[in-house]
C-alpha cells in the first residue's frame, strides 16, 4: 500500500496515497520540460546546412 509519493524538483507531487505528479514548463528561472514552442525556437536556431555539418562533425567524432 501506498502512503506518500514525494518528489524531487522540478517535479513536483501533492503527496498522500493519491498524488498528482506533475512538472512545470522551464524557462529563465524555472527548471522543467521544454515545450514543443521552446524545442521549435532553439531548433530553428541554425541554418539546415549548419545542422548537417554538425552532424557530420558528431559522425566523425563517433566513428572515429
Amino acid at each position: 500500500t501506498v502512503t506518500s509519493v514525494t518528489a524531487t524538483s522540478p517535479v513536483a507531487s501533492t503527496g498522500g496515497t493519491t498524488p498528482v505528479i506533475s512538472m512545470p514548463s522551464a524557462n529563465s528561472t524555472t527548471s522543467g520540460y521544454l515545450t514543443s514552442t521552446d524545442w521549435n525556437t532553439f531548433n530553428n536556431k541554425i541554418s539546415n546546412s549548419e545542422k548537417g555539418v554538425a552532424n557530420g562533425v558528431a559522425n566523425l567524432d563517433a566513428n572515429g
